[in-house]
């Protein structure tokens, strides 16, 4: 059995510096109601699943749950992402100064 468990900090890496920029791209100008709030956490849980892969319990393969997902990564999700760079580009809207 190979547990990936020494990969799991590089996973986070590459999640967060390839897939989450490339999903979330122009995030800044979307209307994100809790509809579409719920589907992108969806996305970003099926993301995990696939990178962790399943875990081996009591002698049968199993998928990990939405609080083990939570755990590794950190209690960071791609919404709260989103929310900060819409502020982040609020701030630089704000000391380009308005026409």
């Amino acid at each position: 059995m190979c547990d990936y468990i020494d990969f799991y900090p590089e996973l986070l890496k590459l999640y967060t510096t390839l897939i989450r920029p490339v999903v979330s791209y122009g995030a800044e100008a979307w209307v994100l109601m809790k509809k579409e709030e719920q589907a992108v956490l969806i996305f970003e849980r099926k993301i995990f699943r696939r990178m962790y892969g399943p875990k081996y319990e009591n002698e049968e393969w199993k998928s990990r749950t939405n609080r083990e997902l939570e755990e590794r990564s950190k209690g960071e999700n791609i919404v709260k992402w989103i929310k900060w760079q819409r502020i982040s580009c609020l701030g630089h809207l704000e000391r380009m100064g308005g026409g």
